[in-house]
C-alpha cells in the first residue's frame, strides 16, 4: 500500500520548513498549506542569500537575510524543502 505525497507532507504543516529555490535563495519559515502543484504557503519566513562580491574582493562577503513575512511560493521554483524545526509546542491551559 503507497501512502500518497500529500498524506506525508500533511505532517509537516506548521513545523519551520527550509526551502531552497532554484535560483539559490534559501526560505525558512512556517510551513502554513501547499497544493498539488507544489505552492507552498510559509509564514513569519526569512531569506537568506549569498551577498554579491563587490570590486576588488575575490570572495563574496557572506550572507545576507531579510524577513519577509507571510510568502506564497510557486512550486515551480522549488528545488528542495527540508524540515529546519519541530511545530512549536501547544500551550493548552
Amino acid at each position: 500500500m503507497s501512502v500518497s505525497r500529500n498524506s506525508r507532507m500533511l505532517h509537516y504543516v506548521n513545523y519551520r520548513m527550509r526551502v531552497t529555490l532554484d535560483d539559490g535563495r534559501t526560505l525558512v519559515g512556517r510551513f502554513l498549506a501547499f497544493d498539488k502543484h507544489m505552492n507552498l504557503v510559509l509564514a513569519e519566513t526569512e531569506e537568506f542569500r549569498k551577498a554579491r562580491k563587490k570590486k576588488g574582493q575575490s570572495a563574496p562577503t557572506g550572507e545576507e537575510k531579510r524577513a519577509l513575512g507571510l510568502v506564497l511560493l510557486r512550486g515551480e521554483y522549488v528545488v528542495s524543502l527540508s524540515v529546519a524545526a519541530p511545530p512549536p509546542a501547544s500551550t493548552k491551559d
